[in-house]
């Protein structure tokens, strides 16, 4: 049984408006940007430290879960 009904996205699923002639005009210099912003060092390698730093710390204990995971896996089949 095959029904041809169409749905419709709900209001709240998309409840913003494109940008109005007055906000295109006060920001018209973001607007015409037409490559990506550049990224300063700084931020870029603060970025990456940080980054290292908490994979650092969380990867062994993932590791772990996942080694203390398999393990009762051996031990309680069922499971």
């Amino acid at each position: 049984m095959t029904t041809n009904t169409t749905l419709s996205e709900p209001v709240e699923a998309f409840p913003y408006t494109p940008p109005t002639d007055e906000i295109r005009r006060k920001f018209k210099e973001i607007f015409e940007l037409t490559e990506p912003l550049k990224v300063p060092l700084p931020k870029l390698i603060f970025d990456k430290l940080v980054a290292f730093v908490i994979l650092t710390f969380c990867l062994p204990v993932i590791v772990l879960l996942l080694l203390i995971n398999f393990i009762e896996g051996l031990i309680v089949p069922e499971n």
